[in-house]
């Protein structure tokens, strides 16, 4: 006797089959199984309300017929509740069969796959460097994950893919902070990542409180986006220390990733804008329209003239063709409450 996987794919099947005996019923029957609660039985069909409801029939009486119309069968008993659902309550053999068949790892994997796999991009947890995780960043790592064990049970091809915040107006503040105290980042005690969320928030409280320090904090990011070695060194290692913490924290929750590039990753790669492919990273100036600009060569111009003032302004999202940058640089506001995203 050969078992299906699909338990519930299973007995929708049967329950179609069967339907197509009883007059009351036609193709557009969906049984609608799902695990059942326990105290009902291991499996539930609810399809027979909607589908009474729509033809203007009684859904007890419908599923009534629909029972006595199923073959007799040792494998499980069938049981009707309310005004039409149907329960199955599975015999042990039955469900002994299906160990079986299905209790080992390689017959697990083989009845999941799907007939043609693909391959699929991940993107998720994208924690901030110099700052701890928090449950947002859990709950789409735990998210995250869960759909790739999920598509790669089905047999596809998955990159995991963590788009890191390890680039931005954030790092002037931290690096100010940092120079200002004469901290060395190789003394930062037990927990690092709280020291340095606390560097930072004495950098932005010393930017709000005196403009010279927020003019430095801006000087300190322009030199960190040329390339100047000292800023860069201290970049590199507050993003190594981030980077231990976060490993850490995927080391208990079993989650491992292809990819963990972040925004600097596009650091160097600012002449491929070229065609207009630019995102506002989070300031709270507008990009206006295009056309208020003469054109996207003013406008590209006008973008770098902001990152000259330490302003944080990304060149993400290069693999999106020009045509479709054209149309939504068109079309949308820039800012902080109306961000440019592919797809959504």
């Amino acid at each position: 006797m050969e078992i299906s996987h699909d338990l519930s794919e299973y007995l929708s099947e049967t329950l179609r089959i069967a339907a197509q005996k009883v007059d009351g019923f036609d193709d557009a029957f969906e049984p609608q199984v799902r695990v059942a609660d326990e105290r009902f039985g291991d499996f539930q069909a609810n399809g027979v309300l909607p589908f009474a409801k729509r033809k203007g029939q009684n859904p007890r009486a419908l599923a009534e017929q629909l029972i006595q119309t199923l073959p007799p069968s040792e494998d499980w008993e069938v049981s009707l509740a309310g005004p039409g659902f149907v329960n199955f309550s599975l015999s042990p053999g039955f469900l002994l069969l299906w160990m079986q068949a299905y209790g080992s790892d390689d017959a697990i994997r083989g009845a999941g796959k799907v007939g043609q796999s693909r391959k699929i991009v991940l993107d998720y947890s994208s924690p901030n460097t110099a700052k701890q995780m928090h449950v947002g960043h859990i709950r789409s790592t735990i998210i995250g994950e869960s759909l790739a064990r999920l598509l790669e049970h089905r047999g596809h091809e998955v990159i995991r893919d963590n788009h890191l915040g390890d680039w931005g107006t954030q790092f002037g503040m931290l690096l100010l902070a940092i120079k200002r105290e004469q901290v060395n980042l190789d003394e930062l005690g037990d927990e690092p990542i709280a020291r340095l969320e606390n560097l930072y928030r004495a950098g932005n409280a010393l930017t709000k409180e005196d403009e010279s320090a927020l003019t430095e904090a801006r000087e300190e990011l322009v030199k960190l986006q040329k390339g100047d070695p000292e800023n860069l060194a201290l970049w590199q290692k507050i993003r190594d220390l981030s980077m231990e913490s976060f490993e850490r924290i995927y080391d208990l929750l079993g989650v491992r990733f292809d990819h963990a590039h972040g925004e600097s990753f596009y650091r160097d790669q600012v002449d491929a804008v070229g065609q207009g492919r630019v995102w506002d990273g989070g300031t709270a100036r507008q990009l206006r329209l295009v056309d208020e600009y003469g054109g996207m060569e003013e406008a590209l111009a006008w973008v770098a003239a902001q990152a000259e003032l330490g302003e944080d302004w990304h060149p993400l999202y290069l693999g999106t063709s020009a045509s479709t940058y054209d149309t939504l640089l068109r079309q949308w506001l820039i800012g902080d409450s109306e961000r440019a995203a592919t797809g959504g």
